[in-house]
């Protein structure tokens, strides 16, 4: 930045990159007698300069946004007069600008956690069958993060003001990381 008081392509700073610095996982599996716990968490994180993200919903508030429900979504994320601690932008009429939000889309994910338990092998084999596993999985049970998006993770691509193609974890066309949970049964014959 200069300080001759004129803003000038000298003013522009990196505020951010789009990769990250590290991404990590840690996988590991405990078992004690016929129970096995597993469990897979995954994190990417930036560095001093983040790993941003685009991540706007200023809007206009127009027929579309009102019948996509997009502002009752977030009502509470929109600035007002009424809610002066409002993060994003909403005009009664199309404005001139219109900002982009850039936020830190590091994260940290419990992708993965699975408890079993092999029935015995003596009580299995009453019924003919040689082996029965009984288990319970969760997928994307918990992501940490400080992002207002659906998914940090999530990637929709757009052009920036200089013809670059960047990557942002927030979209009302995409759809938040599903958390699922499951019960099955594994038998061997």
């Amino acid at each position: 930045m200069t300080d001759d008081g004129k803003i000038t392509p000298d003013d522009r700073t990196v505020i951010g990159k789009t990769d990250p610095d590290a991404r990590m996982g840690l996988l590991n599996k405990f078992r004690y007698k016929d129970f096995t716990l597993s469990f897979f968490i995954n994190s990417i994180v930036g560095g001093s300069k983040s790993y941003l993200g685009r991540n706007t919903d200023a809007m206009v508030q127009d027929d579309n946004t009102l019948r996509y429900n997009m502002i009752s979504e977030k009502a509470d994320l929109f600035w007002s007069p009424l809610n002066t601690d409002g993060i994003y932008s909403l005009s009664h009429t199309a404005g001139k600008i219109t900002p982009h939000r850039f936020e830190n889309r590091s994260f940290c994910r419990l992708q993965d956690v699975t408890l079993s338990y092999d029935v015995p092998k003596k009580l299995v084999s009453l019924i003919g069958i040689q082996g029965l596993n009984v288990y319970f999985n969760c997928k994307n049970l918990l992501t940490l993060t400080g992002w207002h998006g659906w998914d940090p993770e999530y990637t929709t691509s757009y052009t920036d003001d200089f013809g670059n193609t960047n990557y942002t974890g927030s979209d009302f066309d995409g759809r938040p990381v599903m958390r699922s949970f499951c019960f099955g049964v594994n038998v061997s014959f």
